[in-house]
């Protein structure tokens, strides 16, 4: 019999969140094809993967992907995790290789968000 690998589920990194959708945001995500619980950040408005060895904007950690999003082709619509919320780290995804520190500075910079991450 074939094993079935299961994807993500939007917003299964979610641990709690605010009120009512005080915790969500919508934005565009400009390529890439993520998962739900990606680190994002942000570039002229759009929201991409997260890449701490950038030397521009997404070189900050400022949102979290709720759901999969296949931007691949073009833009596409997304709901982002901003604020208010806890959610579990084992469950997020970062860039491959991320460094210790890099990770580390990506937290605090959730942290200072109000995205805590357990």
């Amino acid at each position: 019999m074939a094993e079935l690998t299961e994807g993500r589920h939007a917003g299964e990194f979610i641990l709690s969140v605010g009120n009512g959708n005080v915790s969500f945001d919508n934005g565009t995500l400009a390529a890439g094809n993520l998962a739900a619980g990606t680190v994002l950040g942000l570039v002229d408005d759009e929201y991409v993967a997260f890449d701490p060895d950038s030397s521009g904007t997404d070189q900050d950690a400022v949102a979290i992907l709720l759901d999969n999003v296949d931007a691949s082709a073009a833009e596409k619509p997304c709901v982002v995790v901003v604020r208010a919320a806890e959610v579990i780290g084992d469950a997020l995804t970062w860039p491959e290789g991320i460094s210790a520190p890099a990770k580390a500075a990506a937290i605090e910079q959730l942290r200072v968000l109000g995205v805590i991450v357990r």
